[in-house]
């Protein structure tokens, strides 16, 4: 039988409460403040002086560019999850699996409802929806996934899912993302080898240049 804590016992919880949530106040304050004092510093060291050697003064031009660039990433990679985060708010009732190298398209096919095989033809013009978003996002294939702009990926998710609403159900994009991912891979790999004629893709993309 369970019993219903007393008053004097939810004093206690309280006050163990208020000490953990004082505990985590003081760490993040001492985590801002140590963070000031390190922005601080860097200004310092970038401060050029009358009595500084033109290398120096270059040196210090160059740190304080390098500093700004990585604070303008910083804000932007905050205002993008900040985006992301009320965009999840919103909608995203399929979690994000915690191991995508175990994903199947089947299962995103499921959470389309588009799992059947007489649904096949919404599931290519799916495809093809997020293919054109890619086109539209203008993605440079001669770089990896990873070094492409991020408001490239960011334009290329929203588009999809205001053009397939049920995009929406999976949380952060996920299916939307991995969709695209294996698109990305496709196409880049059918670039570097449509040039190569000791490859499939490269003897197929000649037939087609001769057919025409």
């Amino acid at each position: 039988r369970h019993r219903k804590p007393t008053a004097k016992q939810q004093e206690i919880d309280s006050a163990c409460e208020e000490t953990e949530h004082e505990k985590a106040l003081r760490k993040q304050q001492k985590r801002e403040r140590k963070e000031r004092r390190k922005q601080e510093k860097e200004v310092a060291l970038t401060i050029i002086n009358d009595g500084d050697s033109d290398d120096t003064k270059a040196l210090k031009e160059m740190a304080t560019r390098f500093r700004d660039e990585r604070n303008a990433a910083i804000q932007e990679a905050e205002t993008r999850d900040d985006a992301a985060a009320k965009r999840n708010d919103k909608h995203g009732s399929i979690p994000r699996p915690s191991n995508m190298s175990r994903v199947k398209i089947q299962d995103i096919r499921v959470g389309l409802r588009l799992g059947s095989p007489n649904k096949k033809l919404e599931w290519n013009s799916t495809r093809t929806t997020i293919r054109h978003a890619m086109e539209a996002a203008m993605l440079e294939y001669n770089l990896t996934w990873k070094s492409q702009n991020d408001r490239k990926w960011l334009k290329v998710y929203d588009r999809a899912e205001e053009a397939v609403p049920a995009l929406k159900n999976f949380k952060n994009q996920w299916a939307v993302e991995y969709i695209a991912h294996q698109c990305f891979g496709n196409a880049r790999s059918y670039n570097c080898c449509k040039g190569n004629l000791g490859t499939y893709r490269g003897r197929k993309a000649l037939e087609r240049l001769h057919f025409h």
